[in-house]
């Protein structure tokens, strides 16, 4: 797989300011699905690896292995060893992984950038050991009064779907229910408020990817590119209202069957 906004410098910068920004909705997350303390835990599409040391520490897996196909980024995530966390280069899509079976996988804002993302869901079935988890955290809505905001949300949705992806993956994750082999615990709607800066900062930090996309170039051209990139600046720069956007974050929990029974966590 490849991300939509690249594995440049500017992207893992990017990476750690969602990592801040959504931080505590995910680790609540986890926490409230984990099967127990894993042996073996992985998050998929790791990036630069907030999110796997996030991971780590919530859910106190005996090991926690990021995987991502970008060596840039792998880089950058073994430049901060923590004990009992690991990175492995492998595209997420492509099964089987050369690791045993995990009680824990997660992923994070990866499905967006993956055709046909709820038969990958089905494929990481594999992943699991028996009673093993699968939890999802994706984009279900993007709710802001800003028409700089707006404006940038048309931009990247067109383009995403242009390329045979989708921003909003959370509603179809949803109808698609369980695949085989795994027995739905949860599918709810967490919302999550943003501060003005810090949306302005992360869709800034994604438009010079998105200046080099034909889609989105034939879309604003690059006069509207650029003015697009002044007006989140200056909303950067600017404090603003400070929580005028609010996220939903589509969240699902999946149980392999041969475990534990799915105990009082099921239907939350």
């Amino acid at each position: 797989m490849s991300y939509a906004f690249g594995d440049s410098v500017l992207a893992a910068e990017r990476l750690a300011l969602v990592a801040r920004v959504f931080d505590v909705p995910s680790r609540t997350f986890w926490r409230s699905f984990a099967p127990g303390v894993p042996r073996l835990a992985l998050d998929l599409g790791c990036g630069p690896g907030h999110t796997t040391r996030a991971l780590a520490q919530s859910v106190d897996a005996a090991q926690t292995v990021g995987i991502d196909s970008s060596a840039d980024f792998l880089a950058k995530a073994g430049g901060a060893a923590t004990p009992g966390v690991r990175f492995l280069r492998h595209d997420v899509t492509a099964l089987p992984f050369p690791l045993e079976a995990a009680d824990l996988v997660v992923c994070r804002f990866l499905l967006s950038h993956l055709r046909e993302p709820a038969r990958v869901i089905a494929s990481w079935a594999q992943l699991l050991a028996p009673g093993g988890r699968l939890l999802v955290e994706e984009v279900e809505s993007i709710s802001t009064a800003c028409p700089v905001f707006r404006r940038y949300l048309g931009l990247v949705a067109a383009t995403l779907e242009g390329q045979g992806q989708a921003l909003y993956v959370g509603p179809s994750l949803d109808r698609a229910g369980a695949p085989g082999g795994l027995e739905r615990l949860c599918s709810r709607v967490t919302a999550h408020r943003v501060a003005t800066v810090d949306a302005a900062r992360m869709f800034g930090m994604n438009l010079d990817a998105l200046a080099r996309n034909p889609i989105a170039k034939q879309r604003e051209g690059e006069g509207g590119l650029a003015e697009l990139a002044r007006e989140l600046q200056s909303l950067a720069l600017s404090p603003g209202e400070p929580f005028a956007n609010r996220w939903g974050l589509r969240q699902l929990a999946f149980q392999r069957a041969g475990g534990a029974d799915s105990d009082d966590t099921a239907g939350r």
